[in-house]
C-alpha cells in the first residue's frame, strides 16, 4: 500500500489507457490491495481493513518518514523490483 500511495507508475500503452498513474489516495490504495487479495473470504479482502491499518502503520503516509527499524525496507524493495519487472509497467518512480 505504501508503494501505491507514494509512487507514480508509467504503464505500457497496452496495459492501461492512460500513460501514467499518479500515487493513489489511501482509499484508492486500500481498494486495490483488497481487490487483489487472494483469499476472498479473508478480512484483508475488504478495503476498510487496509484503509484503517495504513494510517496506523504509516501516520505520515510515507515510509521515508519512519525510522529504518519501523518499516520493512527489504520487502519494499522486493515489491518495487517485482513491479518494475512486470511487462505492463514501464517505470515506478517514488515521490
Amino acid at each position: 500500500m505504501a508503494i501505491l500511495c507514494n509512487c507514480r507508475f508509467e504503464l505500457s500503452p497496452s496495459a492501461f489507457p492512460a500513460e501514467s498513474l499518479a500515487p493513489l489516495t489511501w482509499r484508492g490504495g486500500a481498494s486495490v490491495v483488497a481487490e487483489i487479495w487472494p483469499d476472498r473470504e479473508a478480512e484483508e479482502a475488504r478495503p476498510d481493513f487496509w484503509y484503517m491499518l495504513y494510517p496506523d502503520r504509516l501516520p505520515t503516509g510515507s515510509p521515508h518518514d519512519l525510522p529504518r527499524d519501523r518499516y520493512d525496507w527489504a520487502r519494499h524493495e522486493r515489491m518495487l523490483a517485482a513491479l518494475r519487472a512486470d511487462p505492463r509497467v514501464r517505470a515506478v518512480e517514488e515521490e
